[in-house]
């Protein structure tokens, strides 16, 4: 799924980088939003609600950057429940 999503993000947007982060156990994907400091970010939450939780967590707790202005959350469903991504 990795590959193929790279592929699909860097051919939408061309003209930035694509970073691809896996996360291996609770936590992680809060401790990672945690150092985004740049604008203009988007990020595809491959993953169930737990994984959307701990993104905006870690936003939340972000300094470097103002949330409302400079991330935009793309929820990519493959949970057990995925209700954040239903009711979006």
């Amino acid at each position: 799924m990795g590959r193929q999503l790279r592929t699909i993000l860097s051919a939408r947007y061309s003209s930035g980088q694509v970073y691809l982060y896996e996360t291996t156990e609770a936590g992680d994907a809060e401790s990672l939003v945690q150092i985004i400091n740049t604008r203009d970010n988007i990020i595809c939450a491959v993953g169930g609600d737990g994984t959307i939780h701990e993104i905006v967590n870690g936003l939340m707790r972000n300094i470097l950057i103002d949330v409302e202005k400079d991330v935009r959350i793309c929820p990519v469903p493959c949970g057990s429940g995925n209700a954040i991504a239903a009711e979006s």
